[in-house]
């Protein structure tokens, strides 16, 4: 891979799935493995890349517990690895409907309207 060709995530930090940005000189095969911070491939993907910008979702991901780990491309013209960061997704805990009427009684009946 040459100096000018490197590859992005987002979002990083990602909690379910992250888009890998692969930019490719010509059209050609390529191999997207997801490492673990021990070096274990925990994903990969058979890719073809075609000139030009290429996206990769990896999903899945979510399976996983929270840390860092390495997206790691390989072409035939070399190999490009980039950090990653998986958080844990917040989880939504809904206020009890007491409380909402309490506080705020016309947001609870437009709500339900």
């Amino acid at each position: 891979m040459s100096e000018g060709n490197r590859i992005s995530a987002f979002p990083n930090p990602f909690t379910h799935s992250v888009k890998v940005i692969i930019p490719a000189t010509k059209n050609e095969r390529a191999t997207v493995d997801v490492l673990d911070m021990m070096g274990r491939s925990i994903q990969v993907k058979a890719v073809q890349l075609v000139r030009g910008s290429n996206q990769v979702i990896l999903d899945g991901l979510d399976k996983y517990p929270s840390g860092s780990y390495f997206i790691r491309v390989k072409l035939a013209t070399g190999v490009e690895t980039l950090k990653v960061l998986r958080q844990q997704a917040e989880k939504f805990i809904p206020p009890e409907p007491s409380r909402l009427l309490h506080e705020s009684p016309g947001k609870l009946l437009e709500i339900i309207a």
